[in-house]
């Protein structure tokens, strides 16, 4: 009774505000979705995710953005850095992160070029680039033996890094990794295919840099197993697709680089197998971009690695299923004996 109380005398405070707000939402999407979407990238990690803080630090030229819980954690708690896919932004981890055990300390980066990172083209991003990057960042943020987790893109940058810096990592997590088609067994999908064309030749139509909100409802249908989640109007999705299409000409730059930067059947096994921190894969069966086929190669290569197939869950695995991916990674990095 009293909590049915205390829950009734909660709304009649804030009702008055509430109206309001709803009015201000309504009125910013229906006539000013640019500047929704615009406020979302800006301030929607403190609603998607509370407790967080913004911040950014500048490494090697690169304004790296973050998103930062418990910066300063009982030292027996572990620290978790996520690393995002293409394309996408710190915000994507939302869903899994509030998931997480709130005493972790949890970061989220932006990609260069993507979310509110800077970008430099005298750069190189292959994933010896962004390990490079990688490692200055993780520094100036003075981490040490913490828990790294990669999706798509974002595994190969982590997988670099796991490999060069074995010391610095207490596990390391990959999200439907790419590259399991050019190893020998692999399977590539016709978006892999393209993926690749678009990589060597970035005159090439890349399907998950959608144009118009035709096309960005064909990605969804790439990157989902159940797009209709997504039911934006198509006026909402062209605000969406203006605003990130600022970000294509350094996205393609990174895809170049990492197509062209020696990702071979040689690079992706020598990484695998000379890296000796506990590993965690997950996977989609739906996986419409790396063919699913890629977890056994995974398992091969490395017989220890924990390898987990999710059903009804795509490309997008931390968006199509991150109740469950939340719950693998916190039961995957409890098992660590080295923790912060």
């Amino acid at each position: 009774m009293a909590s049915v109380v205390v829950h009734l005398l909660v709304g009649i405070f804030f009702w008055p505000f509430a109206v309001p707000f709803g009015a201000l939402l309504g009125l910013l999407y229906s006539f000013y979705p640019i500047s929704l979407v615009n406020a979302f990238i800006r301030f929607g990690g403190y609603i998607a995710v509370p407790g967080f803080t913004t911040n950014s630090v500048e490494v090697n030229g690169i304004e790296f953005s973050y998103m930062d819980r418990n910066p300063k954690p009982d030292n027996k708690q572990p620290t978790v850095v996520f690393v995002h896919g293409m394309s996408s932004q710190k915000l994507s981890w939302a869903p899994v992160i509030r998931s997480l055990p709130k005493s972790w300390r949890i970061i989220a980066i932006d990609l260069p070029g993507h979310g509110k990172s800077s970008f430099d083209f005298n750069k190189k991003y292959d994933a010896e680039g962004m390990c490079a990057l990688f490692h200055g960042l993780f520094q100036t943020l003075k981490l040490r033996k913490f828990h790294l987790v990669g999706e798509s893109i974002g595994a190969i940058f982590s997988a670099q890094y796991a490999y060069a810096h074995q010391d610095m990592l207490a596990s390391v997590t990959f999200l439907c990794p790419p590259g399991g088609h050019r190893l020998e067994g692999g399977q590539s999908t016709p978006a892999m295919d393209i993926l690749d064309k678009a990589g060597e030749d970035t005159n090439t139509k890349n399907p998950l840099l959608p144009e118009s909100a035709q096309e960005f409802r064909a990605m969804l249908d790439i990157v989902m197993y159940d797009p209709q989640r997504f039911t934006f109007h198509d006026h909402m999705l062209d605000a969406i697709v203006k605003v990130q299409s600022r970000h294509y000409p350094y996205i393609r730059r990174v895809l170049s680089d990492v197509i062209n930067g020696g990702e071979t059947a040689e690079e992706i096994t020598r990484r695998t197998t000379n890296t000796d921190i506990p590993c965690l894969v997950i996977w989609g069966r739906d996986d419409k971009i790396c063919h699913p086929s890629g977890a056994k190669l995974a398992k091969k290569l490395k017989p220890q690695t924990k390898v987990i197939l999710l059903n009804e869950c795509g490309h997008c695995i931390s968006v199509d299923r991150p109740g469950k991916t939340a719950r693998f990674i916190t039961r995957f990095i409890n098992k660590q004996s080295c923790v912060l």
